[in-house]
């Protein structure tokens, strides 16, 4: 996010899926936490939550990302269902 938006983000990734941002023009931070700390889901989390406060356009790889089984077949794919209630 950062590299997409040059000087308008600030992200820091936790430990156990914890994720924080600042969007600077906007004066706003969110931090979220996935409780069973996976940190890919926390990371399209927070993209989703930016995206809908008006960081746009969102990096591709921060849309949904491919779930592969063993043999390195994709199998499905992991991405934010829902949004931000108001």
């Amino acid at each position: 996010m950062m590299r997409a938006h040059p000087g308008r983000v600030v992200a820091k990734v936790g430990a156990e899926g914890v994720y924080s941002a600042a969007l600077i023009r906007e004066s706003l931070g969110v931090a979220l936490k996935v409780e069973d700390g996976h940190s890919l889901a926390s990371a399209l989390a927070i993209a989703a939550v930016l995206a809908e406060l008006g960081l746009k356009p969102q990096p591709a790889g921060l849309l949904k990302k491919p779930i592969t089984n063993s043999r390195g077949e994709t199998v499905g794919e992991m991405r934010v269902n829902g949004g931000l209630t108001k």
